[in-house]
């Protein structure tokens, strides 16, 4: 243990001083013994009984000097040990240098120690600053990390209460809720979620009609570009406007839906409102091109080929929109609206899954240019694990899921024998080979054969041949009028009105003719007869005009005699 230089000093100074003051004592007696010995020699020499008196009487002032003399040699030799050790005064022995020396090491020692002191605590209190910063930094990430998680939670929450969730826990009454009205809200046993969904209801601003209202408005006023930064500073002006419909709303929810709206441009075009059903086609279309197709729509891909404007897109576009809405309704989930995909290259159905609720259609391109492997993938329609390849990723196809292709090269020249009903297999091929790859070989085509339905569509007539590897004949069908669409003269308004791009709502009948088509649809896959349709027409006696007898027309495709 190191001691400081005044607190040796002290020490030292308090030893040497009780060795002067023993000093002193021991002279002091040494002076009483001299003084003994004088007083003995005078009783010796003459005994007071004696009559000595006149001896002992002259060395009492001897003896006082004698004293005199010691005290002053006393003081004497105190001074000069007091001059000779200037430690305030005290007297040290000589026995008291090792002392000294012991001293002046523990004084080295100690200041040493004072030194490693010091460094000890330099170091603690930097170990000390860099654990202050760690800990703010800590508590920074931390803070982080709770905003992330409660953003998270209340996300997951959200997507949790829907608005089924809230209407099976308090019932349709939420719906109605008015200010000024008391309602009753019934938990149903459920009163954990109930309090939270109630909770999240009153906090939502209005619900979640009001949820709907701000992504209607995202999709109408929002930008359809960021260039120029444009989804961030619309974003940062949107959720600090107090009287806006996205005021205090989560800025990373508003740029992801501006991101999917930007980045809708670059996959498949999805199509929800289609106004044509199967109602919508002339009866000698249904008997002659749907009634081959409608018993195999689950399992095997369409094929249309040929010639334009004959209505090959509207006759893909009817066929995946009632695939669409019949497997909605398989999964019960009639409710949502029947929709598909359209696209001019395979590699645009890379952004979305592939399942059999939305089937998909390859229309105005050029299908002679995709590669075999693709074609045969696309056209499995019962087949698993169906991928493409695309840019930077694949296409992928579920099982059962419906795939039309429009194609127009066709090899017109056929053998002589034109005027029978039906033509080679060895002319059919000539007549197709051209909508496919150059790479195809017979049995890559003859594959694609297996897996599809083939209609083509030529000035001579209408060709339909059904899926399989056989070569029997393919049957041909004469036009049956200078008219060659197949679109009925009755729904060609609503088409054209709707490729215009002037049909703002789906025409009144739309869900009896759609459910009419649903019934057919589930007869031929059924395996049940249908009887042949007919078209009932007539001329105009004042003009000659060819007019189409609708309630006739309607009462037949109902199955009325």
């Amino acid at each position: 243990m190191g001691l400081t230089t005044g607190v040796i000093q002290a020490i030292l100074a308090a030893k040497a001083k009780a060795k002067a003051k023993k000093a002193i004592a021991k002279m002091a007696l040494t002076g009483a013994a001299a003084k003994g010995t004088l007083n003995e020699g005078v009783g010796m020499g003459c005994a007071p009984s004696a009559g000595c008196t006149k001896v002992s009487e002259p060395l009492k002032p001897r003896e006082g000097s004698l004293l005199k003399v010691v005290g002053k040699r006393t003081r004497q030799l105190a001074m000069q040990e007091a001059e000779a050790h200037p430690t305030g005064g005290c007297l040290i022995p000589l026995s008291e240098i090792d002392s000294f020396d012991s001293g002046e090491a523990a004084k080295s020692t100690a200041q040493t120690d004072l030194s490693r002191l010091q460094e000890e605590n330099a170091f603690l209190a930097a170990q000390l600053l860099q654990a202050n910063t760690e800990m703010q930094a800590l508590r920074e990430r931390l803070h982080e990390q709770d905003q992330a998680a409660a953003r998270k939670i209340q996300k997951a929450w959200r997507n949790f209460c829907d608005e089924q969730a809230i209407c099976a826990i308090f019932g349709r009454g939420w719906q109605s809720m008015m200010p000024w009205r008391a309602l009753e809200i019934d938990y149903c046993k459920h009163y954990r979620e109930g309090g939270c969904g109630l909770q999240y209801l009153l906090e939502a601003m209005g619900g979640f009609r009001d949820i709907r209202k701000g992504f209607a408005f995202i999709r109408e006023a929002g930008p359809a570009e960021n260039s120029d930064g444009q989804f961030t500073s619309w974003t940062e002006e949107q959720v600090n406007h107090p009287n806006g419909p996205l005021f205090k709303w989560d800025k990373g929810t508003i740029k992801e839906f501006l991101h999917c709206l930007a980045d809708k441009g670059s996959q498949a075009n999805t199509i929800r409102d289609w106004p044509l059903t199967l109602k919508s086609f002339t009866p000698w279309a249904l008997n002659t091109i749907f009634a081959p197709i409608l018993p195999r729509i689950l399992e095997h891909a369409v094929i249309l080929i040929g010639k334009s404007e004959v209505g090959k897109s509207p006759t893909a576009y009817t066929l995946t929109n009632l695939a669409s809405a019949f497997w909605l309704l398989q999964k019960g989930r009639e409710n949502e609206t029947p929709s598909f995909q359209s696209c001019s290259h395979l590699d645009y159905f890379r952004k979305e899954r592939g399942r059999p609720t939305k089937p998909r259609v390859f229309d105005n391109g050029n299908f002679n240019l995709e590669s075999p492997a693709s074609v045969k993938a696309v056209t499995e329609v019962t087949g698993f694990d169906k991928k493409t390849m695309a840019r930077w990723n694949a296409s992928s196809y579920e099982k059962n899921q419906l795939f039309v292709v429009c194609s127009n090269p066709t090899k017109p020249a056929l053998p002589p024998q034109t005027n029978s009903d039906t033509v080679s297999f060895e002319a059919f091929y000539k007549l197709v080979r051209p909508s496919f790859h150059k790479d195809f070989d017979e049995e890559d085509l003859m594959g694609v054969f297996k897996r599809s339905v083939r209609i083509v569509f030529t000035d001579m007539g209408i060709y339909v041949r059904s899926p399989g590897t056989h070569r029997d004949p393919i049957k041909r069908v004469a036009w049956r009028d200078k008219d060659f669409g197949v679109v009925s003269l009755a729904a060609r308004p609503t088409l054209s009105a709707y490729l215009k791009g002037h049909l703002q709502q789906l025409p009144p009948n739309h869900a009896e003719d759609m459910q009419w088509s649903l019934n057919l649809l589930q007869a031929a896959l059924d395996g049940e007869e249908v009887p042949l349709c007919y078209t009932v027409t007539g001329n105009e006696f004042s003009t000659g005009k060819k007019y189409l007898d609708f309630w006739q027309y309607h009462s037949l495709l109902r199955g009325h005699p």
